[in-house]
């Protein structure tokens, strides 16, 4: 847009109406949480994670050092362009998305041509385009990242630590399972939902940015196989990276903090106050989608505000009264 802005115009194609969506399948799967990007990210520290472990996680003093000398984790963001597009229909399929479009003349006498359109990728609007470009988009990623053992590789890890209750050395403010590269270092990781790619690394400022070089590798790789990554919508690894997801993590002071947007905050909150304003008025109905958005709204918001969540427990049962 002329401010700057970027607008996504996409076009949707309802296989509802037609029928189609009733006649296939898609199957149900697993989308990342709020908690796998925060098991991306630890605090600072002045020794590699394994050797930090293996010393029983000793404490830090940040008072006596400068915040450059500790390693410390970066954040970057990949968006794959035209998410769903990227992933082909089979073609004895393509007959099924497409309309017939006839030139009109409007004079009544000449003969007026017409001509048949369909998709030949997974369109907005066909049931199964989510779960198909999704499984897509994981076997990319797999293929993107490499063999782990390759020590050029820069996703590679030697062996997998689990921090465990109860297990030696347990540290509860690290990531239940860790994998450890060769040198004892966190290695990089992605976690993906959808089509937006965070990618997060560690090291120490001047030091081999591992968490840039992961974005690099993660971005040609994938357009070399035709999978778009949009230079537009990129966003490189820093210690205070954008949303992901609605939310936020930072590693700019010791410990990692994590917050909402403020914009999903004051949406959820303007929410409330709406349904509230509904009670205190008389009324005696509440539209059930304004329900299930402000719920919605609320489960993406308790993810980073956890201690939310079991007041969401009156939303669904009142979304679901009107069952026997």
């Amino acid at each position: 847009l002329e401010d700057g802005t970027i607008a996504d115009v996409r076009c949707v194609w309802d296989c509802t109406i037609n029928g189609l969506n009733a006649t296939l399948y898609a199957p149900g799967f697993m989308l990342p949480t709020a908690l796998d990007a925060e098991d991306q990210v630890i605090k600072w520290l002045s020794v590699n994670v394994g050797e930090h472990l293996r010393l029983g996680s000793p404490v830090t003093d940040y008072s006596t050092q400068e915040a450059s000398s500790f390693i410390r984790t970066k954040q970057g963001d990949i968006d794959v362009g035209q998410h769903f597009n990227n992933f082909r229909v089979h073609k004895q399929d393509q007959q099924h998305l497409g309309v017939r479009y006839i030139y009109t003349n409007n004079d009544g006498i000449s003969y007026e041509k017409e001509a048949w359109y369909y998709f030949n990728c997974c369109p907005f609007g066909l049931t199964n385009s989510p779960f198909n470009a999704c499984q897509g988009q994981a076997r990319i990623l797999e293929h993107c990242k490499g063999d782990p053992s390759d020590q050029k590789n820069e996703f590679q890890f030697e062996t997998c630590h689990l921090n465990l209750p109860c297990s030696p050395n347990y540290d509860p403010s690290m990531p239940e399972v860790i994998l450890l590269r060769k040198d004892g270092e966190m290695a990089t990781t992605e976690v993906t939902f959808v089509d937006d790619i965070h990618v997060a690394g560690r090291a120490r400022d001047g030091e081999y940015d591992h968490a840039k070089a992961g974005c690099k590798q993660l971005m040609s790789r994938m357009n070399n196989v035709g999978n778009q990554a949009d230079p537009r919508k990129f966003r490189q690894p820093v210690l205070n990276p954008g949303a992901w997801i609605g939310l936020i993590i930072h590693t700019t002071t010791p410990f990692p903090r994590k917050s909402t947007t403020l914009k999903k905050w004051v949406k959820f909150k303007d929410g409330l106050k709406s349904i509230l304003y509904a009670v205190d008025s008389g009324e005696t109905h509440v539209d059930t989608g304004k329900l299930r958005s402000v719920a919605g709204l609320g489960v993406n918001v308790t993810e980073i505000y956890s201690n939310g969540r079991p007041y969401l427990k009156g939303f669904f049962n009142s979304i679901e009264a009107w069952r026997s």
